[in-house]
């Protein structure tokens, strides 16, 4: 047990740990659990395949991957591509080849990320 003097010093680290430690657990504790990813043109230089600078990557289902940016949902894989599904279609901010010509660039490396999230526990 402890007594009066030993209770009184041990009260402000239990409030410093209710007030910084517990919030940060959960806020770890629910991004861990997310099925969601972001990411951004910095993080990829020159591969990044969009015209928008930055997005977060959402697996819906197992195998189907959304991206989302500036407020709107883009279906990056297993989606329909004309937009079905209420998904905008990808190619709507997909940037052009630099190296071939009439081609889109490479999603590969994206949607590798993506499927990422979808194995995830």
């Amino acid at each position: 047990m402890l007594d009066s003097q030993q209770r009184r010093s041990v009260r402000p680290f239990l409030g410093a740990v209710l007030t910084f430690g517990l919030p940060l657990v959960l806020t770890l504790a629910l991004a861990a659990c997310s099925d969601s990813n972001e990411i951004s043109e910095k993080e990829y230089g020159h591969s990044w395949p969009f015209t928008v600078a930055s997005g977060k990557l959402e697996c819906i289902d197992p195998g189907t991957l959304i991206f989302h940016s500036g407020g709107k949902a883009y279906g990056l894989y297993n989606v329909m591509a004309d937009g079905g599904g209420n998904y905008l279609p990808i190619n709507d901010i997909r940037r052009d080849s630099l190296a071939v010509p009439f081609m889109k660039m490479d999603l590969g490396p994206i949607i590798r990320e993506g499927m990422a999230l979808c194995k995830e526990p």
